[in-house]
């Protein structure tokens, strides 16, 4: 039973993965909402879903370190911070609308808290968290108030394997959410 439990913490570690939410909340402001036009829409899925989703293939050919997920995680930040600098620089030359203006600098302020918090105050804030929780608010502006359940529910089974599998404490996912709601606040009260 254990070794099931295990593969299943496992699936929602991978079903959670940062850019496949965040490209799945782009998805879902383009389609249901129709709150992004095409332009954007590609654009926010090719630096906040196709950029950073290539940190997993490049982890795997450069192989700097011997601890696999350490390579992960360091080449998620990297390709994450440069997605959402490109997105965000891409928003500063061109006409967008409010929505993908909060959407592109709360990404920006977050990859900034959290590289300051892990690998400044060596923190291990949860980008993982972080990520399940901006769209959470986003979605909830923008589509729902209801967006909430389903949103909750999702971040509740990722905090709940991210402590099963060890990956972080309730403390550190707790960061992570905490720097990404600061983020769109942030956003939100700057736009």
């Amino acid at each position: 039973m254990e070794l099931a439990d295990r593969r299943i913490d496992r699936i929602i570690r991978v079903a959670t993965v940062p850019s496949i939410i965040t490209g799945l909340t782009v998805l879902l402001l383009y389609m249901p909402a129709h709150v992004l036009g095409i332009r954007e829409f590609i654009m926010l899925e090719v630096c906040l879903l196709l950029i950073p989703s290539l940190a997993y293939p490049a982890s795997e050919l450069i192989k700097k370190s011997a601890d696999r997920r350490s390579r992960q995680r360091n080449a998620a930040m990297v390709f994450s911070a440069a997605g959402y600098l490109i997105g965000f620089i891409w928003m500063l030359l061109n006409p967008c609308c409010h929505v993908t203006k909060v959407l592109l600098l709360s990404y920006v302020l977050s990859i900034a808290a959290l590289l300051i918090l892990n690998k400044g105050l060596h923190f291990k804030a949860s980008g993982h968290s972080c990520a399940l929780t901006a769209p959470t608010a986003l979605l909830t502006w923008q589509l729902s108030p209801l967006a909430v359940i389903p949103c909750a529910l999702l971040i509740g089974a990722a905090y709940a394997s991210s402590i099963k599998l060890g990956r972080h404490s309730l403390a550190q996912l707790l960061a992570g959410s905490a720097v990404s709601v600061a983020a769109v606040l942030l956003s939100m009260m700057i736009l």
